[in-house]
C-alpha cells in the first residue's frame, strides 16, 4: 500500500493508466476463462450424450446377440434331429439294401434250382 502511495505521488496518471491497463487485462483474461469453460462444458456434454448413445448401442447389440445365440442353439437342434433321422434313414436303407440282397440270392438260388439238370 505504501508502494502504491508512492508511485501515486510520482505518476498519478501514469498509475491511473497502468491500473486501467490491468483492470482491462484482468478483464480479457476472465472472458478467455469464461469462453473456455462453456466451451469445455460443452464437450463433457457432448462426450457424456456420446457415452449415453454407446451404452444403448452396447445394450442393443447384446440383446441382438442373445436373439442370434438363441437361433444358433434352434439350428444346431435342428440340425441334430436331422442327423440323428439321417443316421435312422441310413439304418433302415442297410436294411431295405440287406433284405434286398436276401431277396435277389433267393430268387438266384431258385433260377438255379429250377435251371439245375435233374
Amino acid at each position: 500500500m505504501a508502494t502504491a502511495h508512492v508511485l501515486a505521488a510520482l505518476d498519478a496518471a501514469g498509475v491511473v493508466c497502468m491500473t486501467a491497463r490491468c483492470l482491462n487485462a484482468l478483464y480479457g483474461l476472465q472472458m478467455y476463462q469464461g469462453n473456455a469453460i462453456a466451451q469445455l462444458a460443452d464437450l463433457a456434454q457432448t462426450h457424456f450424450g456420446m457415452v449415453v448413445n454407446r451404452d444403448v448401442q452396447i445394450v442393443d447389440l447384446n440383446d441382438q446377440l442373445d436373439q442370434l445365440e438363441g437361433q444358433v442353439q434352434t439350428l444346431e437342434m435342428t440340425v441334430g434331429e436331422h442327423e440323428a433321422m439321417i443316421g435312422f434313414l441310413e439304418e433302415q436303407l442297410q436294411a431295405i439294401d440287406l433284405a434286398l440282397n436276401n431277396a435277389n440270392d433267393l430268387l438266384q438260388f431258385q433260377q438255379d434250382a429250377l435251371h439245375a439238370p435233374t
